[in-house]
Order: structure tokens, then sequence, then C-alpha cells
């Protein structure tokens, strides 16, 4: 394997090879150094806003991103519908190392079991996102990072 340390410009001098000099472009879109390629495409963005992730499913599919927020009351046994939340997904799952329960000053597991008065319970199924807990969370906030593949992606 021959490594290529040196190029030339466009006057025909030579240039030492690094990454500011490396253009990488992608499709349709005009080149970028390599730094602020690498840059762009390792972010992780979460947001309340659905965003595409540089992540595919493994059936080839593009995976989104959506933050569902929601204050909790005393009600202990609650679902949001996903037609309230996202459209037109085709798998579905919570990311639950990124999700969590925040109150101001703790944060908590989105999925823990203590006592049979302390847990407390999310997931997904047909009716939405489902949520149970054996205690008062109230005034606390669920931050629940779906991610999911959509039926309109090949």
């Amino acid at each position: 394997m021959k490594v290529i340390n040196k190029l030339k410009n466009n006057d025909n001098e030579e240039m030492k090879l690094n990454a500011t000099n490396i253009v990488v472009a992608t499709g349709t879109k005009k080149g970028k150094n390599l730094p602020k390629y690498m840059e762009e495409i390792s972010k992780d963005v979460y947001s309340t806003n659905e965003i595409k992730t540089n992540e595919v499913w493994i059936d080839g599919k593009p995976i989104y991103r959506y933050v569902q927020s929601f204050m909790l009351s005393s009600n202990t046994n609650v679902t949001i519908p996903f037609h309230s939340v996202v459209s037109n997904f085709d798998t579905i799952w919570i990311n639950e190392g990124k999700s969590f329960i925040w109150n101001g000053s703790e944060s908590l597991a989105v999925n823990w079991y203590n006592s049979s008065t302390d847990w407390c319970r999310i997931w997904l199924n047909t009716s939405g996102i489902r949520f149970k807990c054996g205690g008062n969370l109230s005034n606390r906030t669920v931050y629940l990072v779906l991610e999911y593949t959509k039926t309109t992606d090949n």
C-alpha cells in the first residue's frame, strides 16, 4: 500500500497532506474539509422536533429521533397516543439510556423498581406511550427519547 503525504495545488505547487485540505463531498452537498465533516456527522441531536439521525436500522431504513416531554401529575396511569407524538412510524422504541425523569434537583431512570410503593415503568404498545408508577412523582418532567423508522422510507 502506498501512502500519499503530499499533493499538488492548482498552481502545481507541492502541498503537505493534512485533514484540513481533504475535502469530503456527499451527494449534491458542497464539499467540507474532513474535520468539519466528521464533526457534523458525529453530532447527536436531541430535540422536541423530529430529527433524522445519521444512524441506520437493521432493515436499511434511516433512524429518526424525537424527544417527548411531559409533566407528571398525581395520576400514575397515563397513556399518550402515538398520533399526537410521531406519525408514519414503522419500528419504534424508547432509548432508555438517554431518557430520564427530572424534578430540578434529582434525575431518575424511566424504569426502576425499589419496592411495591416505589417503582416506575414506561413502555410502548399499540395504544401509545404508557406510564405507570407506584408512588407520587407529581411535578416532575419526563424526557422520553423515542427512536424509530418510518413507513415512508424504503
